[in-house]
């Protein structure tokens, strides 16, 4: 099946780049092309997908598929920048911040391609090549960071160097970098850590946990490390409590013990894999739960908020501060902000009073 959905999609893509499909025009209908190469629809469907992943074509729900591009032949009139994200692991989050970004490369009239790059210096070079190939004028790049302690990788340290040598102007994204002289967009996720101690001091608590990954990243100055700093300046009392990834459900029954004889009213969850399963296991409607990053679908108490990244405002941010480079030619100033994160209380439809307030 994986065969026939790449020879389907690898004959569609010469065919737009031969000029039959033309940039801006509509491919036949998933029925139509089904039928015309003797193809299941679902094969069809999933070849186009391909091709979706490529940016070499749009869907659009009412219309079908839109050729977005020629490969190897770039419209003048379009401004091609290119996306790297630099890490073998999937993340939602950073192709939220890829998708968020294209959209607002789209609104001035330009394409974002985006490519994924696992963390070693040759997979580095070679994804940097394909887009190298596609005219890019400018990157906006994601490097890799170490899990220990939040810093970029030699690997991305590397190809950085290359990159500036190259003249290519560069805008990062998402994440606290140590580099200054790169233009960047962050989510500024240290002052995160004091707005979640400053929420809980308003909500009245005294004592407080931070529950968090095993590995000290996670508890470092770079995610939400102004947490702790921040509840010793407003006189609460913390806890951290490190969650052992690997046998968490055995360790559940020490870490609630842990918080109750500690005397918690409020919980911060820095480990998003474990958040739900966590709060289902500890359900007391005396504590308050403040979640990071961590989309929450049907929460079974009601005095839980998250604090989420401002991904739609760091692409934004991003696009325009990489157009700005890109017209000054890499010569301005290097320009970086820092976005704060943003704090929502989830909804909870089984409460019929919900305790504390949203920010």
């Amino acid at each position: 099946m994986a065969g026939k959905q790449k020879s389907f999609a690898q004959q569609i893509y010469e065919r737009i780049k031969n000029g039959e499909f033309v940039n801006g025009t509509y491919l036949p209908s998933e029925r139509d092309l089904a039928r015309e190469y003797h193809l299941a629809r679902i094969t069809v469907r999933q070849g186009l997908k391909l091709l979706l992943e490529k940016h070499l074509i749009e869907s659009d729900s009412t219309r079908g598929y839109k050729v977005i591009r020629i490969p190897g032949m770039p419209d003048q009139g379009t401004l091609n920048i290119g996306g790297l994200w630099c890490s073998g692991q999937y993340s939602e989050h950073t192709y939220k911040l890829y998708h968020a970004a294209s959209a607002e490369a789209r609104k001035h009239g330009y394409t974002l391609f985006l490519h994924q790059a696992a963390d070693n210096s040759a997979d580095w070079a070679a994804r940097l090549g394909e887009l190298l190939e596609e005219n890019i004028a400018g990157l906006l790049l994601i490097p890799t960071y170490s899990p220990q302690n939040g810093l970029m990788t030699l690997a991305n340290h590397r190809m950085i160097a290359a990159l500036r040598l190259s003249g290519i102007p560069i805008v990062m994204l998402d994440r606290d970098f140590p580099e200054k002289d790169i233009p960047c967009v962050v989510n500024d996720e240290y002052n995160g850590g004091r707005m979640v101690a400053e929420h809980f001091a308003f909500l009245g608590h005294k004592k407080v946990v931070l529950l968090a990954g095993d590995s000290n990243y996670y508890i470092s100055a770079r995610r939400f490390g102004g947490f702790l700093g921040r509840c010793d300046e407003l006189q609460m009392e913390h806890l951290s409590i490190r969650i052992p990834s690997a046998d968490f459900e055995k360790k559940l029954p020490d870490i609630r013990k842990e918080i109750r004889d500690f005397g918690a009213s409020a919980v911060m969850i820095n480990y998003p894999r474990f958040a739900e399963a966590f709060m289902r296991q500890l359900d007391s409607p005396d504590v308050d739960f403040l979640l990071y990053d961590t989309e929450v679908n049907d929460p079974v108490r009601g005095n839980v908020w998250c604090m989420e990244r401002p991904i739609e405002a760091i692409s934004e941010k991003g696009m325009q501060m990489l157009l700005d480079e890109i017209r000054r030619g890499a010569r301005g100033l290097v320009s970086q902000i820092r976005l704060k994160p943003v704090m929502r209380k989830i909804p909870w439809i089984g409460s019929e009073k919900t305790k504390g307030h949203s920010l």
